[in-house]
């Protein structure tokens, strides 16, 4: 058989490869069902903390929590803080999760400093298409300290070992936090 036969042919086999892969992907993504919708119910600002509800039109019913976005001297995300309420044991407790870019180095974790209190730090749980997250339950003398103070200090290092350091503010922290008890 001659070679430019051989080669005609491998290309025909490459090509009909390559249509079949792009077929199954397609088919795939078309069997996935839609993301639900979230449709917002409600949205409320205390200082530096947004109230926000939602209902997941998927079936998760009312979901509300408290945020706040950090961002970098070039208007891109670099934190952001989220408080939502979990049942835990039969008790209702404060969750805090922090979500840091895509890119950090997870091995050294989140440094998490609450004066006067020393520094922590808390291993990465997951990342996502988000960012990187920790989740912190808050114990009632936690509650109370961050009522208490002006911020939070959160760093974590890129992944070139840049230190990352920001300030998570703490004004209408409390008034936010009772705003979300009342509501669940």
């Amino acid at each position: 058989m001659p070679l430019r036969t051989i080669n005609y042919a491998l290309a025909a086999i490459v090509i009909c490869l390559g249509l079949w892969s792009i077929s199954m992907a397609y088919q795939t993504k078309s069997n996935q069902a839609p993301m639900p919708q979230k449709t917002k119910l409600e949205h409320k600002q205390f200082q530096s903390w947004t109230y926000a509800c939602w209902h997941d039109d998927g079936g998760e019913g009312k979901l509300c929590a408290l945020s706040q976005k950090i961002t970098d001297d070039n208007g891109i995300s670099a934190l952001q803080a989220k408080i939502s309420l979990i049942e835990r044991d039969g008790e209702i407790l404060p969750r805090l999760q922090v979500v840091v870019p895509l890119g950090t180095f997870l091995p050294l974790g989140l440094s998490v400093h609450l004066k006067p209190q020393e520094p922590f730090t808390v291993p990465f749980q997951f990342c996502n298409q988000e960012g990187c997250f920790i989740n912190l339950d808050l114990a009632d003398d936690v509650v109370q300290m961050l009522t208490q103070s002006q911020t939070l200090d959160i760093s974590y290092r890129q992944e070139s070992r840049e230190s990352m350091k920001y300030s998570i503010g703490l004004t209408g922290f409390s008034d936010a936090l009772y705003y979300l008890i009342a509501r669940s």
